[in-house]
Parts: C-alpha cells; structure tokens; sequence
C-alpha cells in the first residue's frame, strides 16, 4: 500500500493526480486560473517562439522524454539512464512501474504535461471539457516542430464531464474523467477510440482514501478483455492498441468508506511515435485470463449484451 503503485505512492489520492493536485475546479488547483485565462493562444505562441513547453525544446521535444531518441535510450540522457538504471528501464512500456513512466499520466503526454489542463496549448475550455479557439472551434490535437523540419503531431488531453465523456462518439485516447458512484459495485462506461497504433495506459484514482475503484477494458464487440482488480494498489491497465480500434474502459467502484465515492479515470495515448517495446515477462498477458483476475466484471458490456439478446430475439421471430 505504501510502495511506487499503493495508494500512498503518486498515483494515489493524495499524489498530483488527486484532488489537492494541479488539477481541479478549486481555487488551489492551478488548472483552475488557467481555465479561468479563457482563450490565451497569442501568448502561447509566443511562449513557444521563445523555447517553451511547446516548442523543439520541450518535454515533447527531441531532447525531452517524449523523444525517441531518449525514451529508447540511444543517445543522450536517456542512454545514460536506461544503461546504469534497472528502476528506470521499467518506467517504460509493460515494465513493473510503467504506469509511473514517461507513458502514463506522470508523463509528458498526461494531463500534467503541455498537453492538458495545466499545459501551454493557451486553450479556452467548454462547459464540457473541451478544448476550443477564439473562434469557437474545438480543438482536439497540436504539433511540436522538429529540428529536421518534422511536426510531431500530438492529441491534447482533456478534464471531461462524466455524462459528456460517457457519450462521446469520437473519443480519442487522451483525456481524464471525474466521476462519482451512487452505490457499491456500480460500473460506469467509457468509450475510447485508438487513431494510431500506439500503448494505451489506463489509470483509475479514487478521490478519498478508503476507497477501492477497479478498472477494466472491453473490445468493439462488447467482450472482456482485460481488468485490473486489486485491493491494495492503484489499478492500472497498459496494452498495445491499434489505429482505428475502439474500446470501452470500465471503472468499478469495488469497496469503500465515504458516503459519496468519487474516482479520476486517466486515459493515456503514447502518440504514434513511442509505440515499442522491449519488456517481456510474466506479469504481461495476451489475453483476457480470469484465472488472474477476481472477475468481478460482466464478461459483456451489458448494454451490448442487451443489444445482442433484442437481436436473437428478432431473428427467433422471423
């Protein structure tokens, strides 16, 4: 409970992904002034002209964690790093501590990075959560220039609603939730859609110590895939999803103490551009197994399985 992935470790309730963390709708979340700003693009722009978080210089720069080059350990720091560190190399995709690393939410494509509610897009946000111009269009991705002339193009991550997030045709893999439970066991839904083949990292944070949240992944026919149910650690999921393949995250409130539940769901994309890896071992599976797993979810989304019984039924009919 107390170790890099227990719920007094960063991703727990009280680390930067919680309430008490940059993010949030209160006056200490520094999130809320940005939002506040309203639509802040000129200045962005010039931030960016001057070697800011955007820029070739920035975290999702060529010399930043983002990069290739150093996320792979070729060149650089990240050589150094991935050479000398065992800790480290499993900061990286399906290692021990990924969801810690430069992949999950902690990292330069999550919401604490230039891309989210904290970042340096210079974005006004809607009543929904999403990210929109002076104009009024709503804005879903950026770009960061290359030295060799290149444009890394990056999806922005976005604080939705729940009942807008739950909603949502065109969902990408780049965005956290807020939601809240009504009772023990309920299971919200979530639909996400993969635009490139990339490592998808799913992170499920309970707002309130007490509180045990699970989290699960179903495939575009409804089926379980994957869960993570564990009682004394912050559930996470990681596996390689990809382009145009949609599925749906599903949070579960599995236990707790506080009278009105709430969790953060972080979905988070690696781009196109970091979507490998090397890490191989028995804490990684291929499919579906509950043998590993408490089961505690529905085999079927259960609106798809509805769906599919109406169907037989019309066919029995005919």
């Amino acid at each position: 409970m107390s170790g890099p992935l227990g719920y007094l470790g960063p991703l727990g309730p009280g680390g930067p992904l919680g309430i008490l963390g940059p993010i949030g709708s209160n006056t200490w979340n520094p999130s809320y002034w940005v939002s506040a700003v309203g639509d802040w693009k000129t200045w962005s722009s010039k931030i960016t002209g001057m070697d800011g978080p955007l820029s070739h210089k920035g975290p999702l720069g060529f010399g930043g964690p983002a990069s290739p080059a150093q996320y792979y350990g070729r060149e650089g720091a990240g050589k150094m790093l991935f050479e000398t560190n065992h800790f480290a190399v499993h900061l990286r995709a399906f290692g021990l501590w990924s969801s810690l690393g430069p992949l999950g939410p902690l990292g330069p494509f999550g919401p604490l990075g230039p891309l989210g509610p904290v970042g340096a897009h210079g974005l006004a946000v809607d009543e929904n959560g999403n990210y929109v111009c002076k104009e009024g269009n709503t804005m879903r991705m950026t770009s960061v220039p290359y030295p060799d002339g290149t444009e890394h193009v990056f999806e922005l991550y976005e604080s939705y609603q729940e009942k807008y997030a739950k909603i949502m045709k065109d969902q990408d893999t780049s965005f956290m939730v807020h939601g809240k439970s009504n009772h023990l066991f309920e299971i919200d839904y979530y639909p996400i859609r993969s635009n490139k083949d990339q490592i998808v990292t799913i992170v499920v944070v309970p707002v309130y110590d007490f509180t045990n949240y699970d989290v699960a992944i179903y495939d575009d026919q409804g089926k379980l895939i994957a869960s993570s149910e564990t009682t004394f650690f912050i559930d996470s999921l990681q596996l390689t999803v990809p382009k145009g393949t949609s599925l749906t995250v599903a949070v579960k409130l599995a236990g707790s103490m506080t009278l009105l539940p709430e969790y953060r769901l972080y979905v988070t994309g690696s781009s196109e551009y970091l979507n490998k890896h090397n890490i191989f071992g028995n804490h990684m599976l291929d499919w579906y197994d509950n043998q590993h797993a408490k089961g505690g979810f529905s085999e079927v989304v259960p609106a798809i399985r509805k769906r599919q019984a109406s169907l037989r039924g019309s066919q029995e009919d005919n």
